[in-house]
Parts: structure tokens; sequence; C-alpha cells
């Protein structure tokens, strides 16, 4: 009986820390259209760059292009509010963008699919870095997201960086990038 406990609780976390695209810590399914087979159109980036550029507003009203970004170390997060581990990972990103902002980090988090609304309130003031909007999830379909979060850190010649741990790991990486 211990065995069969014991093998129902790993593959409970193996299901549940896998992917928050299945569902959520309550229960809940994603919202249709998360999972779209075929990614969408966005304009290539400059030819040095090998990351799909963008524009997107922002939660705040502004627009925000990646390429105007480009010579920076810019650290993306693509997220949603129901996802539990996404949640857990944008206070580190928020220390992030406090201690290094000032070096050229920029840290930007990619909300899919969801409405301003619910992002605006689910985010109540708590986070400083640009919140991005792919309502379409046109972005996310580029940068081929298939588990949230998904975070990359793209380096200051354009290339995208290898994060160990995930979202939790970002600080090391761009530590690293600042003093090679």
């Amino acid at each position: 009986m211990r065995k069969y406990v014991f093998l129902i609780a790993v593959m409970a976390l193996t299901f549940g820390c896998c992917s928050c695209f299945s569902v959520d810590f309550l229960g809940r399914l994603p919202p249709e259209g998360i999972h779209s087979e075929t990614p969408a159109p966005v304009a290539p980036a400059a030819a040095e760059f090998d990351m799909p550029d963008f524009t997107l507003a922002a939660l705040d009203g502004s627009t925000v292009t990646l390429s105007n970004l480009y010579g920076q170390v810019i650290v993306i997060d693509f997220w949603t509010t129901w996802c539990g581990p996404c949640v857990e990972s944008l206070p580190h990103l928020q220390n992030v963008h406090e201690r290094y902002a000032d070096r050229g980090v920029t840290v930007l988090a990619i909300n899919i699919e969801e409405s301003s609304g619910e992002i605006s309130q689910f985010v109540g003031g708590r986070y400083t870095f640009p919140i991005l909007l792919d309502q379409d999830g046109k972005v996310s379909d580029a940068y081929r997201v298939w588990a949230i979060p998904y975070t990359l850190v793209i380096d200051q010649t354009g290339s995208s960086q290898e994060i160990p741990m995930g979202p939790m790991g970002v600080e090391s990486v761009v530590v690293e990038l600042l003093n090679p």
C-alpha cells in the first residue's frame, strides 16, 4: 500500500511541476487557444540577432519592441496568472529588475492570452518591470513556448542563454553576462 501511495505522490508532483499547460493547482484548464500548433509569423530580428523581434503593448499603456533593447541583457519570462510556478517566479524577476536595471538589464514579463483587466487585478502594483500583453499568443508561438513559466535571457549580442533552474536561476546568468 505504501508503494502505491508513494507512486501516486511522485506522479502528482511530476505532472504538477512539468507544465502548467495541462491543469493548474486548482484543477482549472488553461484558456482555449493557448496550445497553438503552428507558430504565427513574427517579423525576423536583425540579422545579427537570433531571437524573433516583437512589439507588444505593456500593461501601463506603453509599447515595447525587443529590437530597441538589443545591446542590453534582456530577461524574458512567459507566464499566466493561473500557473502556480509562474506566480512563484515573479518575485525573483522583480529582484533581478531591482538589482540590475541600472546596469543595463531589462526584465520583460510576457503574459499569454489573458485580459489586461485580469492581469492588472492580479499584479496589483507589486511589480515594476514591464508586463507585456501577448493577447493573441503570436509571440509565445514564435518562441515555441509549450510549457510555462518559460524564461530566457538574451545576451548583449542577441543570443539566448541557457538558464539553470528556470526563473530562479536567472540572476546567476545575468551576473555572469555582466561580469565576463
